[in-house]
């Protein structure tokens, strides 16, 4: 299968895509920090998710498991039913695919948030996140031979600030096999750490010559458009005169000072990978947002590798041998 990730159907920098659910096409976000698969259900009220496609408790291959999942979403819980139904992709069609549908929620969204639903890419926990969802995506696509190696790769191209706060212009999950042409020179590959999808120890972090952290526990995460950085190390970037706080979360670089703004360097084992400032910055009309951001009283010290450093890799999933590849984009 060549893709799932479409092209120039990507909105404020999410990385989505379209998928057939029964006879209805979604437009899904593709997470990797995440677990859980949902779409809003028809049954749900009326004034809840109103852009949102909602799936149909009609649908004439849709099985009810009798069963109830509830999840956290931003700030709030979101609650429904765990069914199956058939999932398309390409020419296959994979019957008993489980997702929730959504009946309750706070209804809260994400700014920009332009999909119907999301669908999670790592492998659940043991625990309540297994009994609930015991497959992941790449296990449904490498059972029913849309995938040969359990494994998939996000390639993303383009500039950026071309949608709102896009980060890219266009891209493509690939389930199953890597492509070369997608990226230049070797594979580092990167084992999964405390033995959850996928989050990693990554060697170091620089901005310029300001070592950020060593040994740094990261989450690679394609559902979130910036990198979030702890709040200690914010402060370390701010050390830094051209890069500006707008308390807020985002960090920002004035016009005069964007021939200031430094590489970005990070090392994957012995292989380090120096981001030039231009491709992390995304330049709106009176300044540029910088890649790097935070959440207010985020107290965890892990980072989250978002989209605005994974636009510079060809990341590879592993999910059979427990790693991450990360190699130069070749778009």
């Amino acid at each position: 299968m060549k893709s799932v990730l479409g092209k120039n159907i990507l909105h404020k920098g999410y990385a989505v895509g379209t998928l057939q659910i029964g006879a209805q096409h979604f437009t899904i976000m593709f997470d990797t920090a995440g677990f859980s698969r949902w779409l809003v259900s028809t049954a749900s009220p009326a004034g809840c998710y109103k852009r949102k496609l909602r799936y149909d408790i009609n649908s004439a291959t849709r099985i009810s498991l009798g069963r109830t999942h509830a999840s956290g979403y931003l700030d709030g819980i979101q609650r429904g039913n765990l069914v199956t139904d058939n999932l398309v992709l390409g020419d296959c069609v994979i019957p008993g695919f489980l997702f929730a549908e959504i009946l309750e929620s706070t209804c809260r969204v994400m700014a920009g948030e332009y999909f119907d639903g999301i669908f999670g890419m790592r492998r659940s926990l043991p625990g309540a996140e297994r009994s609930s969802f015991p497959e992941s995506f790449i296990d449904y696509a490498a059972r029913y031979g849309v995938a040969r190696e359990r494994l998939f790769t996000f390639r993303l191209c383009g500039q950026t600030g071309i949608r709102g706060l896009s980060w890219f212009e266009q891209g493509e999950l690939t389930l199953g096999r890597i492509k070369s042409e997608y990226h230049q020179g070797p594979i580092t590959y990167v084992a999964i750490s405390g033995g959850r999808q996928w989050h990693i120890i990554i060697n170091k972090m620089e901005y310029g010559g300001q070592i950020l952290c060593e040994l740094c526990t990261a989450v690679v995460d394609t559902g979130a458009p910036t990198t979030i950085v702890p709040l200690g190390k914010v402060q370390l970037l701010l050390q830094n005169p051209e890069l500006k706080d707008n308390q807020q979360g985002v960090l920002y670089v004035e016009p005069q000072d964007v021939p200031l703004v430094k590489d970005f360097k990070i090392t994957f084992g012995q292989r380090v990978f120096t981001i030039p400032p231009k491709e992390m910055l995304l330049s709106k009309p009176t300044y540029s947002v910088y890649g790097l951001g935070y959440i207010v009283n985020y107290q965890r010290l892990e980072w989250t590798v978002g989209l605005s450093i994974l636009r510079s890799f060809h990341t590879i999933f592993d999910d059979r041998l427990g790693q991450i590849g990360f190699s130069t984009v070749k778009c």
